[in-house]
């Protein structure tokens, strides 16, 4: 009978683990999108969106003045220097990027859209596994944030 329990909890430990990796590995299909209308945030609290009305889940789009490209650049070294942080696509409007965290290599997709017109940077953040990510998302927004405004001025 405990063997029985032992090999059950074993088989759910490693089926639940190899789901876990399976998703942190996977980009979600929402992510990707250049038009700028990024995927509403789940209902879950792990992730942070300049294009949501949820509460608590709300950061200001990041202002930027003068030319595009100088804040997309600009933008691009930001997250080169942070490290942890790789860019999966890069075009003239949209930046879609992955953080992943050094302890338990868990994955935060980041996506930005540069809307000329209001001079703004969308800015969207998920975590792909886990329920909670305990605050990371805004705390990694208002470091990114930060570090952009240092660079541009």
């Amino acid at each position: 009978m405990k063997l029985t329990l032992l090999l059950l909890a074993g088989a759910f430990l490693i089926g639940g683990g190899g789901f876990m990796f399976f998703k942190n590995n996977q980009v979600p299909g929402h992510v990707g999108n250049e038009t700028g209308d990024f995927a509403e945030v789940p209902s879950s609290p792990n992730a942070v969106s300049s294009q949501t009305d949820v509460e608590g889940k709300y950061v200001e789009p990041i202002p930027f003045s003068g030319d595009v490209e100088v804040a997309r650049e600009t933008l691009k070294t930001v997250l080169q220097n942070m490290g942890a942080i790789h860019l999966e696509n890069v075009s003239d409007r949209y930046i879609h990027a992955v953080y992943t965290t050094n302890l338990m290599r868990y994955k935060n997709d980041i996506e930005f859209f540069f809307d000329e017109e209001a001079r703004n940077i969308h800015y969207r953040s998920e975590s792909r596994v886990g329920y909670s990510d305990m605050g990371e998302n805004r705390k990694q927004y208002e470091m990114i944030r930060q570090k952009f405004e240092e660079q541009i001025h």
